[in-house]
Parts: structure tokens; C-alpha cells; sequence
């Protein structure tokens, strides 16, 4: 490798031989306002500079507050659907019970409850429930959100109990009414 090294040579600049008595007076004046001017452009670029810092501190911290707020309302959210799973699994053993028991089986429902009062007592009782008594069953059970309609609120409780809902006049209700009365027997599904 060939480098071109350059011998650095010290500079000398000459330096008068003046006496003291021989300089000029200095412009305090002068000075001074230089010294001054020098001050404020200084104390500006230091509060840009720090004003630019602020701004853009600031700006973070508003995206993570945001980000905070969005990540709570998230949780929340997640929170509710858990909530609405565990008390659809709680739910689950009775409603499979009631799905499958005899139409002359008790009905089971959630504790504390028990059939009788506002509750049909048999799934016999329950496909023959009102729209008025199933509100009042749905109420007896805490149901939050009821529905408006008579055909809606029996749906609705006998979805909340496991029942399938049957259409009037079809062949499960006869088979049913049926059995109840004990002319035939039918096994349901």
C-alpha cells in the first residue's frame, strides 16, 4: 500500500510587540451587545431544541394513552365474553338433562331454583307454557334481556332450559300430548 503522508508543519503567526500603553481602548459597548446577542440566539436554539423534545414527548405519551384506553376497552370486552361463556357453562349439565329427559321427568333449573311456582314442573308443562308465564319464568330465573314477543319470551325459556322449541301442530307436540295421556308412548329426540 503506498499512502501519501503529509508532514504537518506548525503555523507561526507573528505576534506584535505592542506595549499596553500602545492598544486601543476596548469598546465595552461593543461587547456588550455581542455578548448579549450571543445570549438570546442561545437561549432560543436551547428552548427550540427543547420546546422540539416536549412536543415530541408529548406526542408519545398521547399515543400510549391512547393505545392504553383502546388495550382497556379490549379487556373489558373480553372480560364480558367470559363472563357470558362461564354462565353458558354453568348452564350446559341442566340444559343437557332437561334435552334428554322424559317428558314426565322433572325439569331441572339453576340453583336455587326448583320446578313449580312461575317454573313448569315437567317438559310436558313446558312446551305447553304461555308467553305470560314464560316472562314470568324468565323473571323468576334472572334472565336478563327478555324478549317482547309471546312466541320470542317461549323460545327464550326454553332455550335458556335446554328445551327444543316445538311449532304448533307438529308431530313432536301430539307426541308429547300423547304420551302425557298415556294412549301412546314415543321416544323423543
Amino acid at each position: 500500500m503506498n499512502m501519501n503522508h503529509q508532514q504537518l508543519v506548525p503555523v507561526q503567526f507573528p505576534i506584535p510587540n505592542l506595549q499596553a500603553d500602545q492598544l486601543p481602548p476596548p469598546d465595552w459597548d461593543a461587547v456588550g451587545d455581542a455578548l448579549n446577542t450571543l445570549g438570546q440566539q442561545a437561549h432560543r436554539m436551547a428552548q427550540v431544541n427543547v420546546q422540539a423534545q416536549l412536543n415530541a414527548l408529548l406526542n408519545g405519551m398521547n399515543q400510549m394513552i391512547n393505545g392504553i384506553n383502546n388495550l382497556g376497552g379490549h379487556i373489558t370486552a373480553l372480560d364480558q365474553r367470559t363472563a357470558r361463556i362461564e354462565a353458558e357453562l354453568t348452564l350446559l349439565p341442566m340444559r343437557i338433562f332437561n334435552a334428554s329427559a322424559s317428558d314426565t321427568a322433572p325439569l331441572a333449573y339453576p340453583p336455587p331454583h326448583v320446578s313449580g311456582g312461575a317454573l313448569p314442573k315437567t317438559k310436558y308443562d313446558a312446551h305447553r307454557i304461555t308467553g305470560a308465564e314464560a316472562l314470568v319464568a324468565l323473571q323468576a330465573l334472572g334472565v336478563s334481556n327478555i324478549p317482547h314477543t309471546e312466541a320470542e319470551q317461549i323460545k327464550a325459556f326454553h332455550d335458556y332450559i335446554g328445551l327444543r322449541v316445538p311449532t304448533e301442530g307438529s308431530e313432536y307436540i301430539q307426541q308429547a300430548s300423547s304420551a302425557m295421556t298415556g294412549q301412546r308412548r314415543f321416544i323423543m329426540d
